[in-house]
Order: structure tokens, then sequence, then C-alpha cells
């Protein structure tokens, strides 16, 4: 079933396959997932880069219920990505643009919270959901709090 672009969703754009599964692994935690999609791996952030500008940017300018989720790996500077990233986002559209990812790889995070990569984004969403940080506070991922804290926006939307 597909997303109804007139109504409030969420898409995630990750940067590959391992990304793509933990967003896999978050889809499954959501108590509303008609409005929410993950959308096929790029290749690396320069991927979502490129695709975001190409594609994403203009179609979130149509469509003003839209939040995108640009899901890509710090590689060890999750600050410089960040600014990579925010070159191509409209400034009308940034409020609805979230930039997460871990500090370095995916498979750093996977070091650090053992289990399947679908497994991690299940416990990722459980905790957005609960209002907990166990997992999010972990080295890998504590540098995304300032991008939790703008994404209660769309909260009550994938977990109510």
């Amino acid at each position: 079933m597909s997303i109804n672009k007139d109504r409030p969703h969420v898409l995630i754009l990750p940067e590959d396959e391992r990304n793509r599964q933990l967003a896999d692994g978050f889809y499954i935690e959501l108590q509303s997932p008609r409005q929410f999609r993950v959308l096929g791996a790029e290749k690396g952030w320069p991927g979502v880069k490129q695709a975001f500008a190409a594609v994403h940017a203009r179609l979130m300018e149509t469509y003003p219920d839209r939040y995108m989720i640009l899901l890509a790996d710090g590689d060890g500077d999750p600050a410089l990505l960040r600014r990579r990233l925010e070159e191509v986002i409209p400034e009308a559209v940034a409020d609805r643009v979230f930039i997460l990812g871990a500090r370095g790889e995916a498979e750093d995070l996977k070091r650090a919270v053992p289990g399947r990569y679908e497994k991690i984004g299940e416990l990722l969403a459980i905790e957005c959901r609960t209002g907990t940080n166990q997992v999010w506070n972990n080295e890998q991922l504590r540098h995304n709090a300032d991008e939790l804290a703008r994404m209660q926006a769309i909260k009550e939307l994938l977990f109510t």
C-alpha cells in the first residue's frame, strides 16, 4: 500500500544497505506504518546528497506534509557530513529534513550495539516511542541528540 502524499508522511533516504536495514527495523516498531517509507539505498552520502538535490528537494516543496530523514554514516566527522548535506537542503523545507546516522560507520554501531541491523533499528524506534535513550546515548549515536529533539514534530505521526 502506498502513502497518502496529501497527509503527513515520512520518507527515509539511507546511504547504503546497512542503513536501509536499520530503517527497516525502525519501521517494524511503528504504530502508523502506512505513512512511512524506507527508500532504496544510495551509494554513500554523496548518493544521498545527489538524490535529495535532484529529486526530493523539489518534491518536498510540492508536498508540504512530507518529512525526510537522510540516514548517512558520519565517517568519523558527523558535523562535516551535516554541512555537506545541508548544502542541498532548501531553506523552505529545512525544518522538515533531518540528518541522522552513526558517528563512524553502521558497522561501528553494530559493534557497539550487538544484534542484527534490523534489531538495532527496532530498539531505536522503541526508545523514540518511550522517550528513553539508552541506545541513542551510545557514543556512535549521541551526536544525533539535537536532531532527535527537532524530530518531536513527527513523533506523534509515527507512534500514535
